[in-house]
């Protein structure tokens, strides 16, 4: 018990409410004391032995964290939320695009994406070489939407849905139904796989009601999110990897789900993009359609507006009769370099400077125009994945 007596003592001074008690600091009555010897806040004395040595473990084996254990949560710093996709406080509400809609005139969806002041959607001028040969986009994209074939995920996440400073967007492709699998009713029901593999993170800011990601003008290499618009043509689906992607639209919360109204979506193609890849894929799916079907009416209009023997590119492939489509369309093929001569390859060509020269998001007023203007209204209605 004696032996006991100066840890008590040294472990009692330690108390807050006994520290002030002369004796706690008489040296003579400390020159005893074992001062190892410390007190939990239930009286326990602990012995260490030396203060220099460290407990062998602060936590408790289950993952608690006892008292004055500094990785205690709250001696952490708070989370800075970035407001970029999932990275923003409150919820996160679901929806699925119930409609694609494409542009009627030069200024319908269209926005300044290089800080010059005009609003910019090339996209329109290709629709409208499109309808000087009888096809409507818009018709395909529709009957897409309603089967379930191109659908897009949209999801906000905001801790209100009137004002907010912070507010993240996800955007993702919705995996194609399957055989078999029912249409989407589009009445919050409906039950989607995100292609995870071709998703864009935004961040943004909630005015009044009014949902606004950052400005294409605004956006950096770094902060910039890319996205693959599937459109449809001719029953085939053409793929627009859009860049500087930027969401406006009106949030509507009626019960506690959310649909975005009034939306659109715009962004640039870089014009490498539409070269390198868009170009020869949009050659390769008309060279399959004549193949496929080669004395149909559709055949024959695709014929006409890609392949002229006027020209040198047409003239040369026609040499090998199998290549020639006004003579072998079961066996012939449509050449990128057609595509890129022919009416529609003249408007798949840039309006903007987007693009610095590592490819990366600089929009700017001067420069090589680089980059393809697009921009497409759409509107979510509430659903899961």
């Amino acid at each position: 018990m004696t032996s006991k007596l100066p840890h008590l003592f040294v472990a009692l001074c330690s108390l807050p409410t006994l520290a002030a008690l002369p004796a706690c600091h008489d040296e003579s009555a400390q020159s005893t004391v074992d001062m190892a010897a410390v007190v939990t806040e239930d009286m326990t004395i602990i012995e260490n032995g030396d203060l220099a040595a460290p407990p062998a473990d602060l936590s408790g084996s289950d993952g608690s964290v006892s008292h004055g254990d500094l990785a205690s949560p709250d001696l952490r710093p708070p989370h800075v939320y970035t407001c970029r996709g999932l990275d923003a406080p409150g919820t996160l509400y679901k929806g699925a695009t119930s409609a694609i809609r494409l542009p009627t005139t030069a200024k319908t969806y269209a926005l300044d994406l290089d800080g010059d002041g005009r609003a910019d959607n090339q996209l329109k001028s290709i629709l409208q070489t499109l309808s000087l040969v009888g096809l409507t986009p818009q018709a395909e994209i529709d009957s897409a939407v309603a089967a379930g074939t191109i659908v897009y995920l949209a999801g906000v996440t905001t801790a209100a849905t009137d004002n907010s400073t912070c507010a993240g967007v996800t955007l993702h492709f919705a995996k194609p139904r399957g055989v078999g699998d029912p249409s989407p009713k589009y009445d919050g029901t409906d039950v989607f796989t995100p292609d995870v593999s071709l998703d864009a993170e935004l961040t943004g800011k909630i005015t009044a009601g009014v949902l606004t990601t950052t400005l294409p003008t605004a956006l950096t290499s770094t902060s910039e999110s890319r996205i693959d618009l599937n459109l449809s043509v001719l029953g085939m689906k053409v793929s627009l990897p859009l860049r500087g992607t930027h969401l406006q639209g009106t949030l509507m919360d009626v019960g506690g789900k959310l649909s975005i109204q009034n939306a659109e979506l715009h962004g640039a193609v870089n014009q490498k993009d539409i070269d390198g890849t868009l170009v020869p894929a949009v050659a390769t799916l008309v060279t399959q359609l004549i193949n496929g079907d080669p004395t149909s009416t559709t055949s024959a209009t695709l014929i006409n507006l890609f392949e002229n023997t006027a020209n040198a590119v047409s003239a040369t492939k026609c040499m090998v009769a199998k290549d020639c489509c006004h003579t072998s369309p079961s066996t012939c093929k449509i050449l990128p370099d057609e595509i890129k001569i022919s009416l529609v390859g003249n408007v798949l060509k840039s309006d903007i400077h987007a693009f610095g020269t590592a490819d990366e998001w600089a929009p700017a007023t001067t420069g090589t125009k680089n980059g393809l203007s697009i921009g497409v209204g759409i509107g979510t209605v509430p659903a899961s994945w």
